[in-house]
């Protein structure tokens, strides 16, 4: 960086200058780092739709696809406290990760994340998907520019990572209120 100093006052290069503005107006509109876009339509329940589109069985869940890794953890930093029989499983396919409580037995999605076209876990949400087909269905104007950006509230929070007008991965975290 080159910073021109002409009597008792600095000069920037133009460039510098235009970088400075860009990253000013840019902080003043994301949260965090991440864009947040708030919807005006479209579903705003992905959670429900995820648990809905899971086997209901961890060990049907295995079987969805090709599994890479499978973490086993406990539920301390999910749930608040470590319940009696509660495991997160930490599960890795080929283009999807899924974090996973199993209370009981029972199944609960904490987030996944989709980086490979052949998952439809999220509904209307898919990598490889035209950005313009996300921006019809909730109601928003996606800049070309940003990635990620955040569509949805702070308890389902929805991320969505694009290049040359398409998705290139979603990450959907649940539960982030309970």
């Amino acid at each position: 960086m080159f910073i021109f100093v002409r009597g008792a006052e600095m000069v920037f290069p133009r460039y510098l200058l235009a970088v400075l503005i860009v990253c000013v107006l840019t902080k003043v509109a994301w949260a965090e780092g991440v864009l947040v876009l708030e919807p005006t339509t479209g579903p705003l329940h992905e959670c429900t739709q995820l648990e809905g589109r899971l086997p209901h069985t961890l060990s049907e869940v295995r079987k969805m696809g090709r599994l890479q890794q499978e973490k086993v953890e406990s539920c301390d930093e999910y749930a608040g406290g470590d319940p009696e029989n509660c495991e997160a499983h930490l599960l890795t396919f080929t283009g999807l990760k899924l974090t996973l409580l199993s209370i009981n037995n029972k199944l609960t999605a904490i987030d996944a994340g989709l980086f490979g076209p052949s998952w439809g876990l999220l509904g209307d949400v898919r990598v490889g998907q035209n950005v313009e087909v996300l921006e019809k269905l909730y109601g928003v104007k996606i800049p070309r520019d940003v990635s990620p950006v955040e569509i949805g509230d702070q308890c389902t929070p929805l991320y969505i990572w694009h290049a040359n007008d398409h998705v290139t991965a979603a990450s959907l975290i649940c539960n982030v209120c309970d």
